[in-house]
């Protein structure tokens, strides 16, 4: 019992690609998370020191 092909299946309407739905928002949350630490790496926050 899978999902219906419609939910299933992403298909971008910018440019056509057609990937797995929930395989597509993997790599997409992947992403954003990657962004997100990299950031918080990179960052020039000065550390408090008393």
């Amino acid at each position: 019992m899978g999902l219906p092909a419609s939910q299933a299946r992403f298909r971008c309407r910018s440019c056509g690609v057609v990937a797995h739905a929930d395989l597509n928002a993997s790599r997409n949350i992947a992403r954003k998370c990657e962004a997100v630490w990299n950031a918080g790496c990179e960052s020039r926050v000065p550390v408090f020191s008393p």
